[in-house]
C-alpha cells in the first residue's frame, strides 16, 4: 500500500510540473505577443489573422454572407472600428463623368467602400456580403454613380479592396478578391 500512495504521489508532481511547465510557456507567449502590439486578432473561416502582423490575402464568394469575428488574445470583446477601402498597393486612374481620379487617393471618404460590401459591425465581430455578379467596374461606378473609363490597365487577379480592423495603434488588413457562387451538380452514375 506503501509503494502504490508513493507512485500517486510522483505522478502527482510529475504532473503539476508538466501543467506548471505548459502554464509559463502559454504566459511566455502571451507576452511576447503583447509587447508586439498583437493584443487581438480576427477570424474569418477557421484562420486567424492577429494584429501587428501581415494580415492575410482571402477570398469572399459573391452574393454569401462573411462572417469574422474579432476577439482579444483572452477571448474578450474589444473596442474596435472596421472598413472596407481600395488597396492602396494596386492603384490605377479612372475617369468619370470628364474628371480624373485614382483609385486610392487622399480623400478618405473617396476611399471607402463599405456600404457597397454591406459592412455590418457587431461587438464580437462583423459581416461583409460583396454582391451578386460584382466586378471591380461594377463596384466603381456604384460608389460614384457613373461610367468610368480606367486609364491604366486593370489585372482581375489582384486584391483591389482591403478590409482594415483596428483597434488603438494596431490593425489587421485582409486584402480580399471575389469569385462568382459556384453551383455544382454531381448526378450519380447509373451503370448498366
Amino acid at each position: 500500500m506503501d509503494r502504490v500512495i508513493e507512485f500517486l504521489g510522483k505522478f502527482i508532481l510529475w504532473l503539476l510540473v508538466i501543467l506548471f511547465l505548459i502554464g509559463s510557456s502559454f504566459l511566455v507567449v502571451y507576452f511576447v505577443m503583447r509587447s508586439q502590439g498583437m493584443t487581438y486578432y480576427v477570424e474569418f473561416k477557421g484562420e486567424r489573422y492577429y494584429a501587428n502582423s501581415d494580415g492575410g490575402n482571402i477570398t469572399l464568394i459573391e452574393g454569401e454572407l462573411s462572417e469574422f469575428s474579432v476577439k482579444s488574445l483572452t477571448d474578450e470583446d474589444i473596442n474596435y472600428s472596421v472598413c472596407v477601402t481600395s488597396n492602396y498597393a494596386n492603384n490605377f486612374r479612372f475617369s468619370v463623368r470628364d474628371e480624373l481620379y485614382k483609385f486610392y487617393g487622399d480623400d478618405e471618404e473617396l476611399n471607402d467602400y463599405s456600404e457597397i460590401f454591406d459592412l455590418q459591425k457587431t461587438d464580437s465581430g462583423f459581416t461583409v456580403c460583396v454582391p451578386r455578379n460584382t466586378t471591380l467596374t461594377s463596384v466603381i461606378e456604384q460608389k460614384f454613380n457613373g461610367s468610368i473609363t480606367f486609364f491604366d490597365e486593370i489585372n482581375e487577379d489582384l486584391s483591389y479592396f482591403v478590409i482594415t480592423v483596428s483597434s488603438g495603434a494596431s490593425s489587421v488588413s485582409l486584402w480580399f478578391d471575389f469569385e462568382p457562387i459556384q453551383v455544382g451538380v454531381d448526378p450519380p452514375k447509373v451503370t448498366f
